[in-house]
């Protein structure tokens, strides 16, 4: 980076920082000088990327089975993408979802 002591370039990239793919603004973020990693800007992105990082990762946790209560984890094939949802038998927009024509019952 050219301009690593930039307050403007730290406003900017806090301004985009939605934008941006997490590693990427961590790579931007390191570049910063530290003068400018403890003004409000700097640390914005600090605190922007450790919220960030910290929803990236999913713990593996095991669950009691509905129907056999025997507990097995939320995540049966580690190698396949997987989506995991979660919902509320009590909640009315999470019941929508779940009983949607694309999930016919």
């Amino acid at each position: 980076m050219e301009y690593p002591d930039s307050y403007a370039l730290a406003k900017v990239v806090k301004w985009i920082c939605d934008w941006l793919k997490i590693g990427d603004l961590e790579r931007i973020y390191n570049l910063f000088s530290d003068r400018i990693k403890v003004t409000d800007q700097g640390l914005y992105l600090k605190d922007y990327i450790e919220q960030k990082l910290k929803f990236t990762r999913f713990d593996n946790i095991q669950l009691p089975d509905w129907k056999t209560e025997k507990p097995e984890y939320i995540i049966q094939d580690t190698v396949k993408p997987c989506l995991v949802v979660f919902s509320a038998s009590w909640c009315g927009p999470c019941r929508a979802e779940i009983y949607s024509p694309l999930f016919p019952t």
